[in-house]
């Protein structure tokens, strides 16, 4: 009596894309590799494959798993315009496992509680995965719980078998999602001592996120959450009083000489992307004062300072910066010689 033959292995291309997401397939992965939605079907008899979500499959043999669930809701949120990247990565030069994974990572990270826990956190992973993605993304699962950013592009970084969004996201996005949550302000200082402790972010960034959020790619309204667990992390360092009340003695001054200043702070926007918050803004002369709160003071403050101040060099944006030593009196006569300087700079006559 002849045996009937094992059914073949799936084709090597899959099973390395599915490795790479936690032993998990989208559909449009096989088609892109030249397999046909009906053999994609046909796995769940043939080798053991699941179907855990529309148009996602967990391979035969693969345990379900935190990183797994998480990696399916990745793969249902990007899945919308996947195949497109997919191809525009392989005319890049790409082979097909890496077009196939980037499709995917392009716009969606791990976030939150679930990068959080992937960041080595000790707490339970949450029941719904939680993914930041772009503001125009929509998502049919309730069971996911979608973080839309309209800040930039979605960056990440692997962590823990995933794609992580940068700790200080993962933070903030950890204070929004639970904000109507008790206890949440002790959770989100926890996280922060974590990320501090092994050395993912230290104290003063994240005090540093939370007063200038612009320098770490946030959206400028700080959720409550982490304003009070900052504060709590290190009493003195918000400088929002400070600025508030040096805006007003620079915009008497400003209208003594006739320059036009923002009354709050200013988004600075270069084609279509944001490239800092301007704290006393002049933007007729393209001018940003900045007042630096002790934060600044940190090696990683000052680095990203250089950084930021290069992006608004670069977009003829002039920046000057004022420490929060300086007293009132000296404030205002700094300033006052820097506008004068900066008016005839731009060719403008002082009033």
């Amino acid at each position: 009596m002849a045996l009937t033959p094992p059914p073949p292995e799936p084709p090597a291309v899959v099973a390395a894309i599915a490795e790479q997401q936690g032993g998990h397939i989208a559909t449009w992965q096989c088609v892109l590799v030249g397999l046909s939605t009906t053999w994609v079907d046909e796995q769940a008899d043939r080798r053991g494959w699941t179907l855990v979500r529309r148009g996602t499959h967990r391979l035969g043999g693969v345990a379900e798993s935190p990183v797994g669930c998480a990696w399916a809701a990745l793969l249902a949120i990007g899945r919308i315009g996947a195949m497109a990247r997919a191809r525009r990565h392989l005319a890049e030069g790409h082979d097909v496992v890496t077009a196939a994974v980037m499709a995917v990572t392009d716009g969606v990270a791990a976030t939150a509680w679930t990068g959080a826990v992937a960041l080595g956190h000790s707490r339970p992973w949450p029941v719904r995965p939680q993914v930041v993605a772009g503001h125009g993304t929509t998502t049919e699962h309730r069971d996911i719980r979608l973080v839309r950013t309209r800040v930039g592009p979605v960056t990440w970084e692997e962590r823990g078998g995933l794609p992580c969004a940068h700790p200080e996201r993962v933070l903030w996005d950890a204070a929004w999602v639970g904000r109507r949550q008790r206890g949440i302000v002790r959770s989100v200082h926890d996280l922060a001592i974590h990320l501090d402790r092994t050395r993912v972010l230290s104290v003063s960034e994240v005090v540093g996120a939370v007063a200038e959020p612009s320098a770490f790619g946030l959206p400028s309204r700080v959720p409550w959450p982490l304003q009070v667990a900052a504060e709590r992390l290190a009493p003195g360092f918000s400088h929002s009083g400070l600025e508030a009340r040096w805006r007003a003695i620079a915009t008497g001054i400003a209208a003594t000489l006739g320059i036009e200043l923002e009354p709050r702070p200013y988004t600075v926007w270069h084609d279509g992307q944001r490239i800092a918050e301007a704290d006393i803004a002049a933007p007729l002369l393209r001018w940003d004062a900045e007042v630096d709160g002790p934060h600044h003071d940190t090696l990683e403050m000052r680095r990203r300072d250089r950084g930021r101040d290069q992006r608004m060099d670069g977009i003829d944006w002039i920046t000057t910066r004022y420490h929060h030593r300086l007293s009132d009196e000296e404030f205002a006569d700094r300033w006052t010689a820097d506008a004068i300087r900066i008016v005839e700079q731009r060719g403008r006559r002082v009033a």
